[in-house]
Formats: C-alpha cells, sequence, structure tokens
C-alpha cells in the first residue's frame, strides 16, 4: 500500500480523519500522513517542496518574473490592503471570534483563533491583483497571549513559502512577509492555526514590485 506524506518545519503526525478536506484526490488504496504541510497539498494539488522561512530572517531569492499572460488577464493593480471587514477576507475552516479594536489594530477590529479545535485556517484573496512581483506584509495587533509561532502561508509560482511569525511583538505595523512572484497563479495568504496562543488575522497588504 501506497503511503503519500510530507514534511515540513515544525512538523508533525496529525490523524488523517481531521483532515476530510485534503484528501480529495487521493489515490486508492493509499494512506495518508498528514503534517501541517499538507495543507500545500490541498492547495496546489500535489504535494511539493516547501520553502521556509521566519519572519525578518534572510530573503530567499524568487524566481525570475517571466511568461506574464496576456493583457486579458485582470491588469495588475500597484497596492492591495486585505481587511478582515474585506470581502476578500474568509474563514476556510474553524472558529476566528471578532475582537473590537485595539490601538494597534488595523481598521475597526481583527479576528481571532484562540483553539486548535476545526484546524482554524483564515483567507487572505488577492487574485484581484493580477500578475507580478508584489512584497507581502501582514500587520496584527500585538498582545501578550498571541502566538509566537503562527504559521502563515503565501503562494506563488514556485515552492510555497511559510512564515513563522510572532504575533507578541511587532504590532500595530505592517511586518515584510516576502517577495513572491505571479505568472501563472494568483496570490492568497493563509493562517493556520497550528500551536498554542492566540493567531491574529487582521489585515495583508501587497505592493507590486513589478
Amino acid at each position: 500500500m501506497d503511503t503519500i506524506g510530507i514534511a515540513a518545519h515544525h512538523a508533525e503526525a496529525r490523524d488523517p480523519a481531521a483532515y476530510p478536506r485534503l484528501a480529495v484526490g487521493l489515490p486508492t488504496g493509499a494512506t495518508m500522513i498528514v503534517t501541517p504541510s499538507i495543507l500545500l497539498c490541498n492547495l496546489y494539488g500535489s504535494c511539493g517542496s516547501v520553502t521556509l522561512r521566519r519572519h525578518r530572517g534572510r530573503i530567499v531569492t524568487q524566481p525570475p518574473l517571466s511568461n506574464v499572460p496576456p493583457s486579458a488577464e485582470p491588469p495588475p493593480l500597484a497596492e492591495l490592503i486585505i481587511d478582515n471587514t474585506s470581502p476578500l477576507f474568509s474563514i476556510e475552516d474553524g472558529v476566528w471570534d471578532t475582537e473590537p479594536a485595539t490601538p494597534d489594530t488595523y481598521g475597526p477590529n481583527y479576528r481571532v483563533s484562540k483553539s486548535q479545535a476545526g484546524n482554524p485556517l483564515a483567507r487572505f484573496d488577492g487574485a484581484s491583483l493580477g500578475y507580478g512581483q508584489y512584497d507581502i506584509l501582514m500587520w496584527w495587533p500585538a498582545l501578550p497571549a498571541n502566538c509566537v509561532d503562527s504559521m502563515i502561508i503565501h503562494t506563488n509560482d514556485g515552492p510555497a513559502d511559510i512564515s513563522w511569525v510572532d504575533q507578541t511583538a511587532d504590532g500595530g505595523q505592517w511586518n515584510y512577509l516576502a517577495r513572491a512572484t505571479y505568472a501563472t497563479m494568483l496570490p492568497d495568504v493563509y493562517i493556520y492555526h497550528l500551536y498554542a496562543g492566540d493567531h491574529i488575522a487582521d489585515a495583508v497588504r501587497f505592493i507590486r514590485v513589478s
């Protein structure tokens, strides 16, 4: 019997039964070893390599921008900010409470996942940006109960990137996560509740580079 699975930084085995959506397309007779990065199999449709990145860590060189689709595709925007109140923000799984603004919140409120139950996953959908190369930044209120190693997944044309951010620090400002190239895929940023501590979904910003 085949076994399918991929490992990543901080990977730990999980019960496959808890991830019914992620088993879509699994070959008949195969079993699945579920790790945090199995999420990327679901997002990409295949299990590939994962580039790991830590907040304010080294910048990993992205592949050069090439093969930009024709003008029939959505025109690129210079910048896009997605607040948690935007229709471009969505709760994919789990419970994310709405909390009133603090002095360092972006906008009128923020969303918070306080429990790992239900595999909480929140999404910022940047598809309206169109294709190009963008810097990705994130804003959160820094609170003592927040997670010190929140898992942020951001798609690009190469291997998916994961940023591990300390949400107890650097609140009330735009924090740089990565530079990503989109020539065949459109941007998405996900927050996944993997470790203990509150996970904050407040705002994401894309700035066009080229």
